[in-house]
C-alpha cells in the first residue's frame, strides 16, 4: 500500500546495473541472477555499494515483457564489465512514495502515484525507479520495504 507522496530531489547517482527486456513472469529469476552478478563484481573492483539496490523501469509493463535494469548505486563511475554496465542515473525532482508489502502489490502504489502526479500539476519525466530497503531475504512478503519514484516536471 502507498503512504505518504512527497517532492524530492535526488543528486545524480552512479551505478552498476544489468539491463534487459524481461517477461513478467521471469522478473524474480532476472533480480536474482544479475544481483549474483552485481554484488561479486562490485566486491572484485574493492568498491561497497553507497545505498540499497534498485531498479530503473523504462517503459510500461507489456505482453512481451518490460525493460529492467537492475542497479547497485556505487560512490563514482566505475568500470563496466561483459553485460555489467557502467553509468550514472540523473538527478532531478522525484514524486516518491513508500510501498510495504509484497511486490505483486505494488502497482496500486504506482496507481496512487500517477493520480497525485496529476492531481499537483505535474507529468512523469523519465523512467520509474524502485529502491529496496527490505526485500527478500530480509522478511516475509508483507513486511518489504520498497520506495517507488517517478521523475516529474511540470505540466505546462
Amino acid at each position: 500500500m502507498a503512504e505518504e507522496i512527497t517532492l524530492k530531489d535526488l543528486p545524480a547517482q552512479p551505478v552498476l546495473s544489468i539491463r534487459a527486456k524481461v517477461p513478467m513472469s521471469g522478473l524474480e529469476d532476472f533480480f536474482a541472477g544479475s544481483f549474483a552478478k552485481l554484488f561479486p563484481y562490485l566486491a572484485k573492483l574493492g568498491e561497497q555499494p553507497v545505498g540499497p539496490p534498485m531498479a530503473v523501469y523504462h517503459g510500461q509493463p507489456a505482453p512481451e515483457g518490460i525493460d529492467a535494469e537492475l542497479c547497485v548505486p556505487t560512490e563514482k563511475v566505475l568500470a563496466a564489465s561483459d553485460d555489467i554496465q557502467a553509468a550514472e542515473l540523473p538527478a532531478g525532482k522525484f514524486a516518491t512514495t513508500m510501498h510495504t508489502g509484497a511486490y505483486e502489490e505494488v502497482a496500486a502504489t504506482y496507481k496512487a502515484l500517477g493520480e497525485w502526479i496529476q492531481a499537483n500539476g505535474l507529468k512523469i519525466a523519465g523512467p520509474s525507479r524502485e529502491i529496496y530497503f527490505v526485500g527478500p531475504g530480509q522478511a516475509d512478503p508483507e513486511a518489504y520495504i520498497t520506495e517507488v519514484l517517478f521523475p516529474v516536471e511540470p505540466t505546462s
